[in-house]
C-alpha cells in the first residue's frame, strides 16, 4: 500500500506522467516540479497513480484543484518507465549506461517474478 499527498505541481499538469521523479519547487511554497539534476537533495517522491491512502489540505467534500497530483512519499511505488527507456533522461539523473542497463534487467526480473 502506498500512502501519497496530493499537491501543487509547476506549469501544465498533463505533462507529468505517473512514476516520475519530483522535486521540491524552491520558487513556491507547496509546489513541486520535475527533477532536473541527479543527486537532487529536492528529491520529494514518485508521482503514484493508485495510491492506498491519499492526503490532503483540504476537507473530503472540497473537488481537487487540477494542479495537483499525487505524490507518492511511503510504500511500493514503481518510478516512471520513461527515464529507462531513455538513456538520455537517465543519464540527466546521473546513472551511466550500465547502471541503466542493470536497472532494466532487474525491472524485467520484478515483473515477470512477481505479480500485482
Amino acid at each position: 500500500m502506498t500512502f501519497a499527498e496530493s499537491m501543487a505541481v509547476a506549469g501544465d499538469r498533463g505533462k507529468y506522467e505517473a512514476g516520475d521523479l519530483l522535486v521540491i519547487d524552491p520558487t513556491a511554497n507547496r509546489r513541486l516540479t520535475f527533477a532536473q539534476q541527479p543527486y537532487s537533495t529536492l528529491a520529494a517522491g514518485i508521482y503514484s497513480t493508485k495510491p492506498g491512502i491519499l492526503g490532503s489540505t483540504r476537507k473530503v467534500d472540497e473537488a481537487a484543484p487540477k494542479d495537483e497530483v499525487p505524490l507518492g512519499v511511503v510504500g511500493f511505488v514503481l518510478e516512471s518507465p520513461t527515464w529507462r527507456a531513455n538513456p538520455d533522461w537517465g543519464q540527466k539523473l546521473g546513472y551511466s549506461k550500465a547502471a541503466l542497463s542493470d536497472v532494466n534487467r532487474l525491472a524485467v526480473a520484478l515483473k515477470v517474478h512477481n505479480s500485482f
